[in-house]
């Protein structure tokens, strides 16, 4: 495995609260969105590290409301060259207080999905029992559990019933009695369990649904465009859907692409050990969510293209923007989303790349706030004003959080799909371009971060090699694609 030291470097931005608003927007993005430009507020100086310019008022938030959740950003760097790639990163940070706990604490209705067929046997088959098992173990009194199995047909295993002492006993002798056989219907297990969230869920409460399969479905609906559009269904109806994958050789890029769909969480689970800590998780961020159903709408300015944001799923509207879901909030609960965009710089001067909005639901209403200014980037043609231009802390991060990973996941794939130099030549791609860059950053961090690539560069060789190869490459791709999943979406998870 990599040492992944540079992950760990993640220098926290200075914000100022605005009079306690719902949404007070970062100083760092107020103005134009620029991180080396100074700020200032009440006599509160905010400077960047690069060039010192003239300091400007902040302009007030727009269409923001009271309340406990909060939305800041800034970018990596403030300019652009003419006639390169345009590549500029921001870091959206979303965040909820802490005291929101006590009033949030939800009771939970849980409904897992358990894959029984033939391809779970084994190894599979038991550690995805224990995992159901833990499940029911944190359930509360107050809280409901279903449970959903499915091989040629899906069926309801365990009825919704209320986690009750004497309930908890007869469903754990329910799960040790599940047995593999058949063909894997996914597709009929999420429609069952979908529509008994949403025929039997009471006002007031949490939901999540569980899938824990080994993601290889060969009956029903089995297409990923089938699938994801059921996944679909969990944030329209204002719950979550947490994908887990078993074993060696199930589908990694499936099962993530369902959480994400879903807007919940993708595990791995290579074996029994980690259960207790990623199921209390799974629990206590349904219990304590302040906010959920959270939309991000991006709408890009003429010449501008939203690339990417931290993996989740880009959703086109009609009007132009793209708007990607991240899911739920929970109480204390702090998100970073690098969203990387691409403008076309033609010519010298200033470039808007457009305005954020966010969206969510609170006890029962939707919410909704936009930023009052478009960041924008400078293009220039002196390469030295370029990279002065760069705020060294936000790019180290934009490089060894969000690019970093992505390259890993971007190698997981080509491992898993029998392809070394492709998956070397991704590595080395990556090497290049950062290290070209840091001769004139000079970031610590992410010469380390070079030093991790070119180490992983030689695991990807040596999976390659010996007795073995489809074995290490199958637990090489699981394991780097979902560390690196989990490092893509920092504060997704609680630690």
């Amino acid at each position: 495995m990599s040492r992944n030291r540079s992950t760990t470097h993640s220098p926290q931005p200075r914000r100022v609260g605005v009079d306690g608003v719902l949404l007070g927007m970062t100083l760092a993005m107020a103005v134009a969105f620029n991180p080396v430009i100074g700020t200032w507020l009440s006599g509160t100086a905010h400077a960047g590290t690069a060039a010192v310019r003239t300091a400007t008022a902040i302009p007030a938030p727009t269409n923001s409301s009271k309340g406990p959740v909060r939305i800041s950003a800034s970018l990596d760097r403030s300019s652009v060259l003419v006639g390169r790639d345009g590549e500029v990163r921001a870091e959206l940070v979303i965040e909820a207080d802490s005291e929101a706990a006590i009033v949030e604490r939800r009771d939970t209705d849980l409904v897992v999905i358990l894959d029984r067929s033939g391809s779970m046997s084994g190894d599979k088959i038991h550690f995805a029992r224990a995992a159901v098992k833990e499940l029911v173990n944190q359930l509360d009194d107050s809280d409901r559990f279903s449970l959903v199995t499915y091989s040629d047909e899906a069926q309801q295993t365990i009825a919704l019933g209320s986690a009750h002492a004497g309930a908890k006993r007869s469903w754990l002798a329910t799960i040790d009695q599940v047995q593999t056989d058949g063909y894997t219907n996914m597709s009929g297990g999420l429609d069952l369990a979908l529509d008994l969230v949403e025929a039997q869920r009471l006002p007031g409460r949490a939901a999540r649904v569980v899938l824990i399969s080994d993601g290889l479905p060969n009956l029903g609906d089995p297409t990923p465009e089938g699938l994801m559009r059921r996944a679909q269904r969990a944030p329209r109806g204002d719950y979550v859907l947490t994908a887990v994958g078993v074993g060696e050789d199930f589908n990694e890029f499936l099962m993530s692409s369902l959480a994400d769909s879903g807007t919940g969480n993708y595990h791995f689970l290579a074996d029994a050990g980690n259960l207790a800590k990623v199921f209390a998780n799974e629990l206590s961020t349904a219990r304590t969510t302040v906010a959920s159903g959270v939309a991000v709408s991006l709408k890009p300015a003429p010449g501008v293209d939203v690339v990417d944001a931290s993996g989740y799923p880009l959703d086109t509207q009609k009007d132009g923007s793209v708007v990607f879901r991240p899911g739920i909030l929970f109480a204390g609960q702090q998100r970073r989303i690098w969203v990387t965009y691409r403008v076309r710089p033609d010519s010298i001067g200033s470039i808007a790349l457009g305005s954020i909005a966010m969206t969510w639901s609170r006890n029962g209403s939707r919410h909704s706030a936009s930023l009052s200014e478009q960041p924008s980037v400078q293009v220039v043609d002196d390469e030295k004003a370029y990279y002065t231009d760069f705020d060294e802390d936000s790019w180290e991060r934009s490089v060894v959080t969000e690019e970093w990973n992505k390259t890993r996941q971007d190698v997981s794939r080509a491992v898993s799909a029998g392809k070394k130099e492709k998956a070397v030549d991704i590595l080395r791609t990556y090497r290049q371009k950062n290290s070209a860059v840091n001769s004139f950053v000079g970031s610590e961090a992410v010469s380390n971060n070079l030093d991790d690539a070119a180490a992983l560069e030689a695991e990807v060789e040596e999976t390659f090699q010996g007795e073995g190869q489809e074995t290490k490459q199958n637990v090489f791709s699981k394991s780097q694609s979902a560390d690196a999943y989990e490092k893509r979406r920092v504060g997704q998870l609680k630690k």
